[in-house]
């Protein structure tokens, strides 16, 4: 008996020492996954991959706001900038985003691809309205970017930023520079900018009509002008500052071929100039009115003379408003 099982430890010892431990000793699960963190390492180790897009690295710009950073918006005109933010605040100050971010990727955050907002702005956006800090930071709106934070805020319906444009604007738009930022703000149909427009135009219509030329936008702008029962300024120099426009758009040229300029000027003021109220003017300014080249045809020009020397009504004079304007006076 002894024997026997001094045999059988003694083939026991020899069939242990004759595998390759390394290669026995271990389950083939646990083996496979061995292999698979080697050959990674290996990878890692040698040739440097090529980056994937939700790859980060030191040299792109990134941003967190909120403790729970559960959406990236990544920026690929910025050198792929990512700005990490909550969900839940963008949520709260924002419809478009309580509509448009996904639910779900609480674990992971969720990616978003921004193109057509800044990164400096977007960031500076979300900066405003989700604040890490106990004092609420300054939305820097200026002449340079005004334009972008505009555009940002009413994509998503931001009110807050929506207001602090409104107030830089209110400053910064003058009879000076109204034309030139007129067409750009007026597709955002932001109701107290446009009063604070129309507000200068009646103030100061003839800085604003220098600045002004045949472009529709500029019509519109005119228009405005025209329409408006308060402006301090006389009819007469109302009609000088519009022929002088046109003159200097190369719509009309004095002591040139009267009939063509002429046309050419009529044309281009449309229905505009039944707005110039002619029958208000004193029969001197207007007989400056009708030298060449004018808008006004000669029967035109001949029925509000009749008007204004003896009050004979006409076909003419019922296209024209017969009322004065009222001047505003400056507090």
């Amino acid at each position: 008996m002894f024997e026997w099982v001094k045999t059988c430890l003694f083939k026991l010892a020899f069939h242990l020492y004759s595998f390759p431990h390394s290669e026995h000793l271990v389950s083939p699960g646990f083996r496979l996954g061995i292999e698979a963190k080697e050959e990674k390492m290996a990878d890692t180790s040698g040739k440097k991959r090529k980056p994937g897009p939700a790859s980060r690295t030191n040299k792109i710009p990134r941003k967190k706001f909120g403790y729970n950073g559960n959406i990236n918006f990544i920026f690929p005109n910025d050198d792929g900038a990512v700005l990490l933010a909550d969900k839940l605040k963008l949520m709260a100050v924002s419809e478009v985003w309580m509509n448009q971010l996904p639910r779900c990727g609480i674990s992971e955050p969720d990616d978003i691809t921004i193109e057509d907002i800044p990164y400096a702005v977007f960031s500076a956006m979300v900066d405003f309205v989700i604040y890490s800090d106990s004092a609420k930071p300054v939305l820097d709106v200026n002449e340079g970017n005004y334009q972008e934070f505009l555009y940002a805020a009413k994509k998503y319906f931001i009110y807050s930023v929506l207001h602090e444009i409104g107030k830089f604007l209110l400053n910064f738009i003058k009879a000076e520079n109204l034309a030139e930022h007129f067409e750009f703000i007026e597709r955002f149909d932001m109701q107290p900018i446009m009063e604070h427009f129309q507000s200068i135009c009646i103030r100061f219509p003839l800085h604003v009509i220098r600045t002004l030329n045949t472009s529709p936008p500029h019509k519109r702008i005119l228009q405005m002008i025209l329409e408006s029962p308060l402006l301090n300024c006389k009819e007469y120099s109302l009609f000088y500052e519009i022929m002088e426009m046109l003159i200097r758009d190369g719509k009309g040229h004095p002591g040139g071929g009267q009939n063509g300029e002429s046309d050419c000027m009529r044309r281009e003021l449309g229905r505009l100039l039944y707005l110039i109220r002619f029958p208000t003017m004193t029969i001197e300014e207007f007989i400056m009115c009708t030298e060449a080249p004018t808008p006004l045809t000669d029967k035109e020009a001949k029925d509000i003379l009749l008007w204004l020397n003896g009050q004979i009504y006409s076909s003419t004079i019922e296209k024209f408003n017969l009322k004065p304007r009222f001047p505003i006076a400056e507090a």
